[in-house]
């Protein structure tokens, strides 16, 4: 006889049926309580929400300058404190017993939990990014190898907002940027760029460097120390690849700086004149007899 498998029910469902001990609550609130009590407590938890939105605010503006999403993260954590103070205190003040009342709504609070365990895992994972603050406002980040990359415009206590370099606006869920490597290209102030430049096998490399190193001091962008470099990369199919390594400041538009880069190495390449080659094939052909080989040497423009 075979076993009846449980079927999976939604955490909402779940909530209806485990819902809270209604003798509990029964025992917590007083009898005789009438509509005014009710009003007179509505009345203090509205008051203790405009407190602690204030309060909230008030600490965002005199930390934001010094340490912005730790402003955040407390200025949220202390509306959060006076709010439940003030919630306790109203419901007291009518003679509920809050203690009895909680541990009523107990077991439909799990359910709850449970329900909502998405939205629980992005603010603690936001709460993290906070304390442990792995890139700030304005930080220049690459998350998951490579998917997001661009400059960070907010960290709140469930999401990264990241503007990237074209001009989209994107929302990362906090637990995601959590989960995936993080690249902060600008936590050290500076950044290595490398650009790869070929040249034609009948050229002698250190020629080639010597042409190129010099040239890129005209750079403003270029940082002296380190000083610039230009090292023997790889012999690809169709040239002896160099590699020119500069560094920047961190924030500097990275683009532009290797556009001036390509653009003085080409300059200096002309200048001296050395050849950048196209992509070649060589093919060889037999004749019938199999004695005499014909090469033919194709280039293909890019």
């Amino acid at each position: 006889m075979g076993t009846r498998r449980g079927v999976r029910r939604h955490p909402l469902q779940l909530l209806a049926q485990i819902g809270p001990d209604t003798d509990a609550v029964e025992e917590a609130v007083p009898d005789g309580l009438k509509a005014a009590d009710w009003i007179q407590a509505g009345v203090v938890i509205a008051a203790a929400v405009v407190v602690a939105l204030v309060v909230s605010r008030l600490i965002n503006r005199s930390l934001d300058r010094r340490a912005p999403g730790t402003a955040t993260l407390v200025g949220r954590l202390a509306a959060l404190v006076v709010t439940t103070v003030g919630f306790v205190y109203a419901l007291s003040n009518i003679g509920v017993e809050v203690g009895l009342f909680v541990g009523a709504l107990g077991v439909g609070g799990i359910a709850l939990a449970f329900a909502f365990q998405d939205i629980l895992e992005n603010f603690i994972a936001g709460v993290i990014l906070q304390v442990k603050r792995p890139f700030h406002r304005g930080a220049y980040v690459e998350i998951g190898e490579s998917q997001h990359f661009g400059v960070v415009q907010e960290v709140d206590s469930r999401s990264v907002i990241i503007d990237t370099f074209g001009g989209d606006r994107i929302v990362l869920p906090a637990a995601e940027v959590l989960k995936n490597a993080i690249v902060n290209w600008t936590a050290r102030g500076r950044h290595r760029l490398a650009v790869p430049v070929g040249v034609h096998y009948r050229t002698t490399p250190s020629d080639a460097i010597a042409a190129i190193e010099p040239r890129l001091d005209a750079i403003d962008e270029v940082l002296a120390d380190p000083p610039p470099r230009v090292l023997l990369s790889s012999l690809d199919d169709s040239a002896v690849t160099l590699t020119v390594y500069v560094w920047h400041h961190a924030f500097a538009d990275v683009f532009f700086v290797q556009h001036r880069v390509i653009e003085e190495a080409k300059a200096a390449l002309d200048e001296a004149g050395i050849e950048i080659p196209f992509p070649q094939r060589v093919l060889s052909f037999a004749s019938d007899d199999g004695a005499n080989v014909v090469s033919v040497a194709e280039r293909h423009h890019r």
